[in-house]
């Protein structure tokens, strides 16, 4: 009789089965039918060794192995939430914002209106926070939980919060921080002496949001003269003074028939992400699951299937010091550091529940083989259904 070997997991779908090589994270993707009939193989049903070609690909890449005896495969767990505890838990990233102002007015970012179209990137509001902010305090009670990455987000720190911005890296650099800084910009509004004072911080990255690759495009999306030669010029500037840059390429209806070939001439690491609101973009692009897939190693695929890949030991803090889970869950207010201490607001169970929120528990995700390697993001689902636990933008889903 044929069983799968202890080292490998197995993850059964509706639409297939995925099995995973814990030893050196290899992946086999069974459809539907080869799904059926690895399981007819694990059953040891009417199997025709000399005809099964499945058969000789799962012995020949040790999935399975031959047994005398009924043994199971030894259910290995990697990763454990008993050893999550919150006497000595980690952060993995605190996003926190310090602007709500832009000067670009891209058609689908309405300052007036909550509405969600993309994930981890820039949202101005129309709203005025008059609040004088020393990072000093924040920064201590952040840097107790070992935070692996801070990034800052706006509006554009650049164009009106660059005193902020300062203060907190300087408060950060204090306290002697030395994980990644990430400032997410459109990157319109960088000067010399910002990049001189940027300079003062090897661990920092920018990551600049963009919209197309000719004054054209760029034009049709943020309804701003010149935009594009001005981010060439300040991608070229940072480079040249030796700060990270990378870009995340935000695709929508105005240039998603056309690739970056000017940008990816200048030599940075473009990612790509979706405006997902079906006014803005091909319905198709937004539904397609494919784009989100995660090449993970073994622990992390046993971890997802329990957490969620993005709000897992994550805070937001906003400009007006009130936290939530996410930017772009505004509706869960976790709590307010004008008036408390963060250990106050992760002590609450109504914190800890988003840590949990993986697609194992989500409907429609959780039939799904690829529910521990799929990219998540609760805030864009929930801005269309208004369900933490639903999934609309998947072409899986039934």
């Amino acid at each position: 009789m044929y069983v799968l070997n202890q080292f490998v997991k197995m993850i059964i779908g509706n639409n297939g089965i995925l099995l995973y090589n814990r030893l050196n994270n290899a992946v086999l993707d069974l459809n539907e039918e080869q799904g059926i009939e690895l399981k007819r193989i694990l059953e040891n049903v009417n199997i025709k060794v000399n005809k099964t070609n499945l058969l000789d690909t799962l012995l020949e890449n040790e999935w399975i192995k031959y047994s005398e005896s009924i043994v199971g495969n030894g259910n290995i767990n990697l990763f454990s939430l008993n050893q999550v505890q919150f006497s000595d838990f980690k952060l993995s990233k605190v996003i926190i914002e310090l602007s709500v102002g832009c000067m670009l007015d891209c058609f689908f970012c309405n300052e007036d209106e909550e509405e969600i179209y993309t994930s981890c990137t820039c949202k101005k509001w129309n709203k005025k926070e008059d609040i004088n902010v020393s990072y000093n305090d924040i920064v201590s009670q952040i840097l107790q939980y070992n935070v692996d990455k801070i990034m800052v987000v706006g509006g554009d720190v650049f164009f009106d919060a660059f005193d902020k911005l300062r203060n907190l890296m300087l408060s950060l650099k204090e306290n002697f921080y030395n994980g990644e800084i990430v400032i997410v910009t459109n990157g319109t509004c960088i000067d010399k002496k910002q990049i001189k004072f940027l300079q003062l911080f090897p661990n920092v990255r920018l990551n600049i949001i963009l919209f197309g690759d000719d004054e054209k495009t760029y034009f049709g999306v943020t309804n701003v003269k010149n935009a594009y030669k001005r981010v060439k010029k300040n991608i070229i500037s940072l480079k040249k003074n030796n700060i990270r840059v990378n870009g995340t390429y935000l695709i929508n209806n105005h240039n998603m028939y056309k690739k970056p070939y000017d940008l990816m001439k200048m030599d940075i690491d473009i990612g790509i992400k979706y405006v997902y609101n079906e006014k803005y973009t091909n319905r198709e692009l937004l539904l397609n699951y494919k784009g989100r897939i995660m090449s993970n190693d073994a622990i992390t695929t046993e971890a997802l299937e329990d957490i969620n890949c993005c709000l897992f030991r994550q805070i937001f803090i906003s400009s007006d010091l009130k936290t939530y889970p996410c930017p772009n869950m505004r509706e869960f207010v976790l709590g307010d550091l004008k008036k408390e201490m963060l250990f106050e607001i992760f002590s609450r169970d109504e914190y800890k529940k988003f840590w949990y929120l993986s697609k194992s528990k989500i409907e429609g995700c959780k039939e799904c083989k690829y529910r521990t390697c799929c990219f998540d993001c609760r805030a864009i689902e929930y801005s269309v259904l208004k369900n933490l636990y639903g999934e609309y933008y998947c072409n899986n889903v039934k």
